[in-house]
Parts: structure tokens; C-alpha cells; sequence
């Protein structure tokens, strides 16, 4: 049920990822000086949608990296 509630309450708010192209990813990861936690995301893919939310909560509490997904 925490769980139901969990998803429930973040898919109203707005995302506090980013998405990547491949150009911003080479320029602001590669290339970059910040840190950062790249999610590697297909929309067909049961592990990475149940991983989502969670990678949602870790990018709105962390404030030593950026956190991206990468479709």
C-alpha cells in the first residue's frame, strides 16, 4: 500500500530529473565538472519503471550530483 502511495503522490510532481540527448549528455556528464547519477531508462522495461520513482526521490534529496535519465 506505501508503495500504491508512493507513486501516487510522485507522479503528481514535477520531475526533478532531466533528460538527456545524446549532445547534452557528451557536454554536461562527459565533459563536464559536476557529478552525476545516470539512469539508463527504457519505457518498455518492468525493472526501470518499478526503479522510476525511487530514482525520482534520490534526485530530489541529493544535493552532491545532478541526476539524469537517459532514454
Amino acid at each position: 500500500m506505501l508503495t500504491f502511495l508512493h507513486l501516487c503522490v510522485h507522479s503528481y510532481l514535477p520531475r526533478a530529473s532531466v533528460d538527456l540527448s545524446p549532445n547534452s549528455y557528451r557536454s554536461q556528464v562527459l565533459s563536464g565538472q559536476d557529478h552525476w547519477v545516470v539512469d539508463f531508462y527504457a519505457p518498455w522495461c518492468g525493472p526501470c519503471q518499478h526503479f522510476a520513482p525511487e530514482f525520482e526521490v534520490m534526485a530530489r534529496v541529493t544535493t552532491a550530483a545532478s541526476v539524469t535519465t537517459v532514454t
